[in-house]
């Protein structure tokens, strides 16, 4: 399936490239990110170049690490090749290596280098939307947010069709997987109007609550099912205080699998409001307890939570296991 963004990025930018993704889709952008479009058991290298092929635009992610990556460059020039409209994104204010800065030479920039990255992630997200949105070329779609054009390859401008995936769908859509748990402890309504007011008055119930929370779904830097490497408990809880930094306070994850089974706990301890479990293997009777274990730092959970076939992603360590029932079957 077609997507409207691709976003190029280092691995040691993964959580901000997390953020950007969470923001784009958070107003009904498609956007595909490695690794987490990455289908199981595929070619990493094939998987990137149809991805780009299938994208109209791309978000790359400029920093010291991305001159050291030889993805990010070899990404940026093949999204120039195939003609997408490249959006550069500085996070770090150092110079271009020299293959990066020929490649956007021409193009104008994004800066995201003074905090809060909110504020950043609003403005690429207008000129995201207003390009999405045009069907002239992308110069005027810049222009009505105000922005200098936006650089498009000379290379001839393929119309894609634009998937919009509305947020409120996906509400809709991931209740209907969700059990619901109500906090325990019930504040009385204030008449306070922010939106950490208006999450205190409705969270005992779910659905009056989800709104009110920035969400982010989470894959902790450094876990890699497909090698078998797990994540600590430190880089969770780094990367979970960088993310309440940047304003999240509802976390998603798609995966109770060994240590991901913790991530509720830290997120309760750094101060999420809510969190949504997620289990990937059904049958996965290890990954099921460790879902059940975090119940009481999680205001939902249900099995399966995720965006590909059930048994699709395993880990190459994962052996066979008795299979038992799960306690919210979806069937």
């Amino acid at each position: 399936m077609a997507h409207d963004v691709f976003i190029s990025h280092s691995d040691h930018d993964k959580l901000t490239a997390q953020a950007v993704c969470a923001k784009l889709e958070g107003i009904g952008v498609r956007c595909w990110i490695a690794p987490r479009d990455v289908p199981a058991g595929s070619n990493w290298v094939e998987s990137i170049v149809d991805a780009i092929g299938e994208s109209r635009i791309m978000v790359v992610l400029l920093s010291g690490s991305a001159n050291e990556s030889p993805y990010v460059g070899r990404e940026l020039s093949n999204a120039v090749d195939e003609g997408l409209i490249i959006i550069p994104f500085r996070i770090e204010d150092v110079p271009l290596s020299k293959s990066l800065a020929w490649l956007v030479r021409s193009i104008h920039w994004l800066d995201a280098l003074t905090p809060p990255l909110e504020g950043h992630l609003q403005e690429l997200a207008r000129v995201v939307t207003a390009i999405l949105q045009s069907d002239t070329p992308n110069a005027t779609a810049a222009g009505q947010v105000g922005m200098p054009p936006v650089y498009e390859s000379p290379a001839r401008r393929r119309i894609k069709p634009i998937a919009l995936v509305m947020l409120g769908a996906l509400v809709v859509a991931a209740l209907a997987f969700l059990v619901f748990k109500p906090s325990k402890h019930v504040t009385s309504p204030t008449p306070d109007s922010s939106p950490s007011a208006k999450y205190i008055e409705n969270r005992n119930s779910f659905i009056g609550a989800l709104p009110w929370l920035n969400w982010i779904l989470y894959e902790p830097t450094g876990y890699d099912p497909y090698q078998s490497i797990e994540a600590s408990d430190s880089n969770i809880r780094k990367d979970l205080q960088v993310l309440r930094q940047h304003g999240f306070d509802g976390l998603i994850t798609a995966s109770s699998r060994g240590t991901l089974g913790r991530v509720p706990r830290i997120a309760h301890e750094e101060g999420f409001h809510m969190v949504i479990v997620g289990v990937w293997e059904i049958n996965d009777r290890d990954e099921v307890d460790n879902a059940l274990k975090a119940a009481p730092y999680a205001e939902a959970s249900r099995t399966p939570f995720g965006s590909e076939p059930q048994g699709r992603r395993q880990s190459s360590r994962r052996a066979e296991r008795p299979t038992r029932a799960s306690p919210t079957s979806p069937h």
